[in-house]
């Protein structure tokens, strides 16, 4: 996975009624949402470039990379579109400690309901993160909301226990 994030002075896409989500197909692997909550920030649109284009794109030049991505976003909303201000990129294809992505699946020797018994798992032993929350799955909300799960769970148990 390569995640890249294209900052805009305006929101171009949804001054024209637009809502920033692209999917290609060609290429595929490639997708574009709207990441520009109206928080006072500025506009963006994050760009997650996966499988084996992400392999393909790593091994480029991070200006090439750049260029490329403008190019296609181009192809979606046509060649007057504006200039980013600013393009930040996180390459996780060969990161050591991840294998190639920023989240994870959990999957116990093959087992599909592995993330729904982890988190039902009772006892003294609870199991919290990112990976097994039932909402912002993969990210820091998600780790953050099953940790506050877990412990409510260990609270109820402890004050049912007495």
């Amino acid at each position: 996975m390569i995640k890249s994030v294209l900052v805009f002075d305006e929101p171009f896409w949804r001054m024209r009624g637009l809502n920033g989500a692209v999917t290609f197909a060609d290429p595929a692997g490639l997708v574009f949402i709207d990441a520009g909550l109206d928080t006072g920030q500025k506009p963006r649109l994050v760009a997650f470039q996966g499988g084996p284009l992400a392999r393909e794109w790593a091994a480029l030049p991070q200006a090439e990379r750049q260029r490329n991505l403008l190019r296609h976003l181009r192809r979606a909303f046509g060649a007057e579109m504006p200039d980013p201000c600013e393009m930040a990129e996180a390459i996780w294809v060969d990161h050591p400690w991840s294998g190639g992505g920023y989240n994870a699946t959990v999957r116990t020797d093959g087992d599909p309901d592995a993330v729904a018994r982890l988190a039902a798992w009772g006892g003294p032993v609870r199991f919290a993160g990112a990976e097994i929350s039932d909402r912002f799955w993969g990210y820091v909300d998600g780790a953050i909301h099953s940790g506050r799960t877990a412990v409510a769970r260990i609270v109820s148990d402890t004050d049912n226990e007495n």
